[in-house]
């Protein structure tokens, strides 16, 4: 399968189709009828919560739905916590196997409020300045918003009709562990990384984009976890990149495995090598993707792929 449309866009309540239609005009036009839209996230917005901000949606799926409906198609709304792209994507997968999609679409938008924030600060998971996945000294994570999309099509699709890439998404590997918790096991996040290497037949990935939301004990976790793969598979450590965007970005929640994808996509491009692609959410759900440079049809021009939109203050606790 391979990617061949990427969007991140600020959130705009009035226009949540923004994202879309630009990671659609990248992909081109194929038959609408056999295309699946998966919109990640809860239903709902802001009207639903008591005492949100009004100007922006959480959790945007009720708004990305409805623009979807609204231009004829039939979109499924899934909902795997921060990991929920990724077991979108593996949806969209499926389909195409099956023979019942050549193109999937997983979309959505996220802004979060203060009821969010206070939810995070609840579990003591929000930083009270920015996100700093992997430092000593973190001390949480800091909420982003925006809308994304992500555009698969399948091989054959790719190859009969010429289709420009920006990468081909090797393997992915998902799972729902079922914990009643908020937190990571490392022996969980070890399972994912490695079932999804050994499906896309990869030793050793030239890159880990990570899920690193920059909590202390989520990082400890994805750390202890990555540091077993790579000395199991006798890799030294110096020779694999571990880069982790939400000290950018911010934290997306449901759509921070969209902004993950576009930095692999990116670091794929650039460097013709193998990104090994963390997403993990609450209550045990684990996602992990290999994500290659394109091998058949045209590449996208490297400078189409989305640029990070950087998170703005207020930022974490304080927000």
């Amino acid at each position: 399968m391979y990617v061949t449309g990427l969007a991140l866009a600020p959130i705009d309540a009035a226009a949540p189709w923004t994202a879309c239609r630009s990671a659609l005009g990248q992909a081109g036009q194929q038959d609408p009828a056999r295309t699946q839209y998966v919109v990640v996230g809860h239903g709902g917005t802001t009207s639903d919560v008591e005492g949100a901000d009004d100007e922006l949606a959480t959790f945007c799926g009720e708004l990305a739905l409805t623009s979807l409906r609204e231009r004829g198609a039939d979109p499924v709304l899934l909902n795997h916590a921060c990991a929920s792209v990724l077991f979108g994507l593996e949806y969209g997968q499926a389909l195409i196997r099956a023979n019942r999609a050549d193109r999937v679409v997983v979309t959505g938008m996220i802004g979060p409020t203060g009821y969010d924030r206070a939810g995070m600060r609840v579990l003591r998971a929000l930083s009270t300045g920015r996100a700093r996945p992997f430092a000593p000294d973190r001390d949480g994570t800091a909420l982003g918003s925006g809308q994304y999309a992500v555009v698969c099509d399948g091989e054959r699709t790719v190859e009969d009709h010429v289709t420009a890439a920006f990468a081909r998404i090797e393997s992915i590997s998902c799972r729902v562990a079922a914990e009643p918790r908020a937190g990571l096991r490392p022996e969980a996040v070890y399972d994912r990384m490695v079932d999804a290497l050994d499906r896309a037949g990869v030793r050793a990935p030239d890159r880990i984009e990570a899920h690193a939301t920059g909590t202390v004990a989520g990082d400890a976790a994805e750390e202890e976890a990555i540091s077993r793969l790579l000395a199991d598979r006798g890799i030294p450590a110096d020779t694999v990149v571990v880069s982790a965007s939400k000290a950018t970005t911010g934290h997306l929640l449901h759509g921070a495995g969209a902004v993950s994808l576009i930095e692999a996509c990116r670091h794929a491009l650039a460097s013709n090598g193998t990104v090994l692609v963390n997403a993990f959410g609450f209550s045990g759900n684990y996602a992990c993707a290999v994500v290659g440079p394109p091998t058949h049809g045209v590449r996208h021009d490297h400078a189409l792929v989305p640029e990070l939109i950087p998170h703005s203050a207020p930022v974490g606790g304080h927000a």
